[in-house]
């Protein structure tokens, strides 16, 4: 692996998109020795990338490597200077050189770069090496955007069938491209596009009127995803809350756990036989006792927990029904 250095000064007042474009060069004179033409990184507006000299392989990014940008902050400040590494890795490369360009959200060019460092196969020619691109999207205060659920049901219980509205806020709403809200029965673990609540590309829109589903769960939670026109993505996700069912289905809940060595015990009500612990999200070898409905040991369940440290654990039902998160800390003793 080879890293170089560059400053990047900033300026504009808009989000900054920088490409990189990493090439092992030869060192004959057609093959640019002493460094590549300009615009070649692959980003917009650009002529290519250096594939269009280095072309034994037709595509970029289809070698053993990778190149990567650190040092990068997520929000900059105009006029501030930043150091930045390229980064690159490939088993087979000798020597290397990387271009790097910088784009506002318009794709204009914008910002100064002066290299402090750089690094092909070094068989004289300009064939036999692999192309690498990157990017990464650099927000200004600006064009920053942030999110805030204004109603968070989180603690609540929300009946199958009935209406609750999800309102949220944005700062810089100006550049939001798009609203997504979709809800999880998981506690956050995922959110499939079939629990997809609301969409638009209205950016006024910062409300939707939800009809709760008939999805049972102690473990519920509502996630808004804004995109945005620089290329970024920002989520909120509320708090965990209850869905109770139409049929009057009874939700697993703990009361209480304890352990005995790396064995988990799972005090509470309503649980069924086939129910499932999960620590932490991840699910563990679960032993139904003959009194099922109120007890569920975990063997090694706390395995490679350390005492002291607290897990978060849930029951889930075969019918689907998932508690409420309860917090364990291991004992010490």
């Amino acid at each position: 692996m080879i890293r170089s250095a560059l400053r990047f000064g900033l300026s504009p007042k808009k989000a900054i998109k920088l490409a990189a474009v990493i090439l092992a060069f030869v060192s004959v004179a057609y093959a640019f020795a002493e460094g590549p033409d300009q615009g070649y990184t692959g980003a917009p507006g650009d002529f290519g990338d250096c594939t269009a000299c280095h072309d034994t392989f037709a595509v970029a990014n289809v070698g053993p490597g990778s190149v990567a940008l650190g040092q990068t902050p997520n929000v900059y400040q105009p006029g501030q200077s930043y150091n930045l590494t390229v980064s690159l890795q490939d088993p087979q490369a000798r020597r290397w050189g990387f271009e790097l360009t910088g784009l506002d959200g318009q794709g204009n060019r914008v910002g100064t770069f002066a290299p402090l460092g750089n690094a092909a196969n070094d068989d004289g020619t300009d064939q036999g090496d692999y192309i690498y691109t990157n990017g990464v999207t650099i927000e200004s205060p600006s064009t920053l955007v942030t999110l805030g659920l204004v109603s968070n049901p989180q603690g609540t219980t929300l009946d199958a069938g009935s209406t609750y509205t999800i309102s949220w806020s944005a700062t810089n709403s100006n550049n939001v491209a798009s609203y997504e809200v979709r809800y999880s029965t998981d506690n956050g673990a995922t959110f499939p596009i079939t629990n997809l609540i609301f969409s638009t590309t209205d950016a006024s829109d910062t409300s939707t009127q939800w009809v709760v589903p008939d999805t049972p769960t102690g473990a519920a939670r509502i996630r808004v995803l804004a995109s945005t026109d620089s290329g970024s993505v920002v989520t909120v996700i509320s708090g965990a809350f209850t869905i109770q069912g139409s049929g009057g289905v009874q939700l697993p809940l703990i009361e209480s756990a304890h352990n005995v060595g790396n064995k988990l015990i799972v005090v509470g009500q309503n649980f069924e036989a086939g129910a499932v612990v999960t620590v932490n999200a991840q699910p563990v070898f679960t032993v139904n006792k003959t009194d099922f409905s109120h007890k569920l040991a975990c063997k090694k369940g706390l395995k490679g927990i350390q005492t002291g440290t607290a897990v978060t654990l849930t029951v889930t039902n075969p019918d689907g029904g998932i508690s409420s998160p309860f917090l364990f800390t291991r004992p010490s003793t």
